[in-house]
């Protein structure tokens, strides 16, 4: 990776976070459901694996937004029946 995509790569995650702030409002509701689905190997993940990425996923919404509405929670409670 050279210098200027560092930049570049650090403008988008600026710009997605500033985005991310704008949607923080109590009449939305944020959800790592897709992103949970997703996964994180790029390749089908035994339960292990997707538990993980659900406590990961679930606690970056968790903290990152303050106003919206998040299931985050839910997903945490239940997690052994969610992955």
């Amino acid at each position: 990776c050279n210098g200027n995509q560092t930049r570049f790569d650090d403008k988008n995650k600026k710009e997605m976070l500033e985005f991310l702030k704008t949607i923080d409002t109590k009449e939305n509701a944020i959800s790592p459901l897709f992103s949970i689905v997703e996964g994180q190997k790029g390749r089908q993940e035994n339960t292990e694996e997707k538990e993980n990425c659900l406590e990961k996923e679930a606690t970056a919404v968790n903290s990152f937004f303050k106003n919206a509405k998040t299931d985050g929670l839910f997903f945490k409670k239940f997690k052994r029946n969610s992955s």
